[in-house]
């Protein structure tokens, strides 16, 4: 796993763990669940974009700027 595919993930988790805590929060309930469930989430949607971003599509585009 790369860098910037750990960091994405991170990010994203950090997110949904945020939005999470703080609609917890606003509705006055306990905010562990919501922010353990928003970080599971938030991981399933960042491997996404993680892996769509190191799709064969990128990596042949990046292989083409590489070579120029």
């Amino acid at each position: 796993m790369e860098n910037t595919e750990k960091v994405i993930i991170s990010t994203s988790t950090l997110i949904t763990s945020l939005l999470c805590y703080s609609y917890a929060r606003a509705a006055r309930k306990e905010a562990v669940p919501y922010v353990m469930v928003g970080a599971f989430l938030g991981t399933l949607i960042g491997e996404a974009l993680a892996e769509r971003m190191s799709g064969p599509i990128n990596k042949s585009v990046a292989n083409r700027i590489e070579m120029e």
